[in-house]
């Protein structure tokens, strides 16, 4: 199993097996999904849910500028076919 293309950038960018060449940089997002607190799914199911949607999820992996199929557009739809929320969300749906 796999795709085409090349991890971390090892090629053009620096990076390695294990690392992407922007380990340690500041960054403007981060990605920590919260469950609603009216969610009754255990911990469990929604790794389940997590696991089977990356098994599942394909297309051509493409950054752009920002645009295209990547891993946040992997991240975005992975959480909201799982019902997660970001913290930001989160805060405004609070009553």
């Amino acid at each position: 199993m796999g795709t085409e293309g090349e991890l971390n950038g090892r090629t053009s960018f620096g990076g390695t097996l294990t690392r992407d060449p922007h380990h340690g940089d500041q960054v403007k997002h981060s990605f920590h999904p919260v469950v609603a607190i009216d969610d009754s799914h255990s911990d469990a199911e929604i790794i389940e849910c997590l696991r089977s949607f990356a098994i599942q999820y394909s297309g051509d992996w493409r950054w752009t500028i920002g645009w295209g199929q990547n891993c946040h557009s992997f991240q975005a739809d992975a959480m909201e076919h799982c019902g997660l929320q970001t913290p930001e969300r989160s805060k405004k749906a609070a009553p």
